[in-house]
């Protein structure tokens, strides 16, 4: 890989380390199982540190005008992957992720699930409760600030336990 290439991606890990949200969107369907998709997600008030995420990995930028309380009238910017693209993103920044490391692994995992999957195939009472336990697995890493101890490990170890 070229030296601006690792100096980008290495940008873009500590932004997303800092800024973004790192899980999944669930979407309850009306077969009464859940369906789950991947969320690599960034808001700011500035556009110009997603346009260089949007260069990087694709997407797109969406604005929105505050119109009550703090930060009445100014605008607030998005940016969010979803799927594939939000895995793709995820796997080039993983090298350089640090507080998101195992978020971005758990969403690696979770999409090694959805090969071969599509709305004609149904997914087995096993991947489905593999797919619930990552998305619980997901919600608590999101939800707790990370030890230093996670921060500084090379590789924490990342289990899941799904009872029978």
């Amino acid at each position: 890989m070229d030296t601006d290439r690792s100096l980008q991606l290495a940008w873009a890990a500590g932004f997303v380390d800092g800024e973004a949200f790192v899980g999944m969107n669930r979407r309850h369907e009306r077969n009464g199982r859940d369906y789950f998709t991947a969320i690599l997600d960034v808001s700011q008030n500035h556009a110009k540190p997603l346009a260089r995420l949007v260069e990087l990995f694709g997407g797109g930028v969406k604005v929105r005008r505050v119109h009550k309380g703090v930060g009445a009238g100014t605008s607030h910017y998005f940016w969010r992957l979803h799927g594939e693209k939000a895995i793709r993103a995820l796997t080039a920044l993983l090298p350089y992720l640090i507080v998101k490391d195992r978020q971005a692994r758990v969403l690696v995992d979770f999409q090694a699930t959805m090969a071969g999957y599509g709305r004609k195939r149904r997914i087995t009472t096993d991947a489905y409760v593999y797919r619930c336990g990552l998305y619980a697995l997901l919600v608590e890493l999101n939800s707790r600030p990370p030890s230093d101890a996670e921060r500084l490990s090379e590789a924490a170890p990342l289990t899941l336990v799904v009872n029978g």
